[in-house]
């Protein structure tokens, strides 16, 4: 069985003058961070790899990712091409996937990571709220999992943390 978790980043600060890019998290985000990465420690089939957008916001959502799954530095690809990406892009970095690896975690963005999140739910989930969390699963290999081939296990926000 292969585990997926599509994260996205959580809430960022629009009040600097600052590019898309380079935005940070806000304060919410920042509140929601150890709140999130307490619920995803205490999941089963912890991520032992990360695809990470490049983007400020998503690195520091990573950071909570990282923590709450002890994945070492070595194992998270910052990747300038899950900025923004689309569904299909953020796919590729799925079947991109080391074998070795049993579960993988992807932070990006929307609108990318609500249209992947659909499309691999069945239509389960329409949308992923900041730091969003859907966990998947399939018994195909990395490189050849098609988005039929996914169901869905849970999905967490920070809103509905209990």
């Amino acid at each position: 069985m292969h585990h997926l978790r599509l994260i996205r980043h959580a809430k960022s600060d629009w009040s600097q003058d600052l590019s898309d890019f380079d935005r940070p998290l806000n304060s919410r985000g920042e509140r929601n961070g150890p709140a999130m990465q307490r619920w995803l420690a205490a999941q089963a089939a912890p991520a032992s790899w990360i695809w990470c957008s490049a983007a400020v916001r998503a690195r520091q959502t990573c950071a909570y990712v990282a923590a709450a799954f002890d994945v070492p530095d070595t194992c998270i690809a910052y990747e300038a091409d899950l900025y923004l990406a689309t569904a299909e892009k953020a796919l590729d970095f799925v079947h991109a996937t080391p074998d070795d690896i049993t579960s993988v975690a992807v932070v990006f963005h929307n609108p990318g990571i609500s249209y992947l999140a659909h499309r691999l739910s069945g239509g389960e989930i329409d949308h992923v709220p900041t730091f969003g969390v859907a966990h998947l699963v399939t018994e195909e290999a990395w490189y050849r999992c098609a988005p039929e081939d996914f169901r869905l296990v849970s999905f967490m926000s920070p809103k509905q943390l209990p």
